[in-house]
């Protein structure tokens, strides 16, 4: 996927990446492509008006934008570049000729939440995101050697129910620890539901 977003779309270091989607698998898939390669991502749900919108992507300047065919309206016709998640081609594979990129380049902005008007965006460093997915594992470290011996053993890995959205600093870190930890993810798909958590926790329990 990193192979193909840099060779096709020209994406490199410091570019500004717009993601409106509503969750699904692809987050991970992009956000594990487009970090390594040094490009800032800025997500945002596709529930938020054409004129928010509008606005944020004003404020961060992507020069890509990831979207869905459902929501592609949504977004400014300025745009050079808007790629479909829901296309044949955005499912590839492959990385090479990669930057090198330090713990101190920008990794993402998150827009703030809507305490205050308008909002703001804050700019993440890779460093920053490395702190916040270190945080959330700590809550997962084994309580004593017992524990440790049997996460060696064939024991099956943690099932994870996330219900924050992976628009926010704190749904993408415990996302990304999820991935990086062998766990099994749950994603509810868009607004928190209750009835989608319990029919979750039934199916997917582990």
């Amino acid at each position: 996927m990193a192979l193909s977003l840099k060779k096709h779309y020209s994406v490199s270091k410091g570019d500004v990446a717009f993601i409106l989607s509503f969750h699904s698998f692809h987050f991970p898939i992009l956000y594990f492509a487009l970090l390594p390669l040094g490009v800032i991502i800025s997500p945002a749900m596709p529930d938020e008006s054409i004129s928010d919108v509008n606005r944020l992507v004003n404020l961060c300047k992507p020069t890509i934008a990831f979207t869905t065919s459902q929501s592609s309206h949504k977004l400014p016709s300025h745009l050079p570049t808007v790629v479909l998640l829901d296309s044949p081609e955005f499912l590839n594979s492959g990385l090479e000729d990669r930057d090198v990129i330090s713990q101190n380049d920008g990794a993402a902005i998150f827009c703030s939440s809507v305490t205050s008007d308008p909002r703001k965006g804050t700019f993440l460093t890779h460093r920053n995101l490395i702190v916040a997915a270190a945080t959330a594992q700590s809550y997962h470290i084994p309580s004593d050697i017992s524990d440790q011996a049997r996460a060696l053993t064939s024991t099956p890995a943690p099932v994870s129910l996330t219900t924050r959205l992976l628009t926010a600093v704190f749904g993408s870190s415990v996302m990304m620890r999820a991935v990086l930890m062998g766990e099994t993810l749950v994603l509810i798909e868009s607004n928190f539901e209750i009835e989608q958590v319990l029919e979750a926790v039934d199916k997917y329990k582990g």
